[in-house]
């Protein structure tokens, strides 16, 4: 399971294991080795927004993938056409149906109608286990419980919405935790099956479809290469590193900048007058060697 708030790349992450599962040649994720065999096939619910899903994956992929993915790769999309509480064995039919090897479901709240039911919970448990054990895997997306006055930042294992069915037949639940939309999102495993990866920081490339681990640091002068002539914003900057613009964003955005020296260069922006239409000043990768 990866359980975390909106907005922090869930479904991103989702699909680049998918990819990597089918595809060798991608090895790995997070600097983790991904074992698979050659021809896995994976079934992806596309239960929460599929157009989005559709769209994403297709940032990740070229041409020359197609041929293997129209043979690996099946996106199920919007709601299945039976109730998984009702009939628990009914998922690992459709699983056995399309010969998969691996079970994606984005997200849990589409296959479970009640998340706090005890009994809701433990027929998504019989329907894991049943197709667990005929030798499928899953991974199952989920989201976590809204931060409150004493727990602004739930993420721990007991933060997972719902009931504490849902988690029981789960061998390992990894939590993702940051703003939503913000491109360094923090990374934890809060149940292990057996070795912990431990706890550390990823970036996402929005634009490629690319997350990358980057222990407690969002990669700014990739981002600011990527960028090119058009350089960042100090907003935009802060965005990239908390999804937010606010003020405290925009300070801790421009203390990293100026933390990176001669490598990076800013030009000020300007006032609008009386008449409005200012820009904002902008920073840019330093090619020339000239802060």
């Amino acid at each position: 399971m990866i359980a975390g708030p909106q907005g922090v790349g869930k479904s991103t992450v989702a699909q680049q294991l998918s990819l990597t599962a089918i595809d060798n040649s991608r090895a790995e994720i997070w600097g983790l080795p991904i074992h698979t065999r050659d021809d896995c096939r994976v079934l992806y619910l596309a239960m929460d927004r599929p157009r989005q899903v559709q769209r994403s994956f297709q940032r990740m992929v070229q041409d020359s993938d197609r041929e293997r993915l129209a043979e690996q790769l099946w996106v199920w999309p919007g709601p299945l056409p039976f109730s998984v509480t009702a009939d628990p064995r009914a998922l690992s039919d459709m699983v056995e149906e399309f010969m998969a090897d691996i079970l994606v479901i984005d997200s849990l709240k589409d296959i479970v109608p009640d998340l706090t039911s005890d009994p809701h919970a433990i027929a998504f448990n019989t329907a894991l286990q049943n197709f667990i054990s005929r030798g499928a895997q899953v991974l199952v997306l989920h989201h976590n419980r809204k931060p409150q006055g004493n727990n602004k930042k739930p993420n721990k294992l007991a933060d997972v919405y719902g009931s504490t069915w849902l988690t029981a037949g789960i061998g390992s639940v990894i939590g993702l935790w940051g703003k939503p939309g913000a491109d360094l999102i923090e990374v934890d495993h809060l149940k292990q099956p057996a070795e912990s990866i431990g706890s550390f920081s990823i970036s996402h490339d929005r634009l490629r479809g690319i997350t990358s681990r980057t222990d407690g640091e969002y990669d700014l002068l990739a981002a600011l290469s990527s960028a090119g002539s058009n350089g960042l914003t100090l907003i935009e900057v802060a965005l990239l590193l908390d999804g937010s613009d606010e003020r405290p964003s925009q300070d801790r955005a421009r203390r990293r900048l100026v933390a990176l020296g001669d490598m990076v260069r800013s030009e000020r922006g300007s006032t609008g007058g009386s008449g409005g239409g200012g820009q904002q000043g902008r920073w840019y990768l330093n090619l020339g060697g000239e802060s």
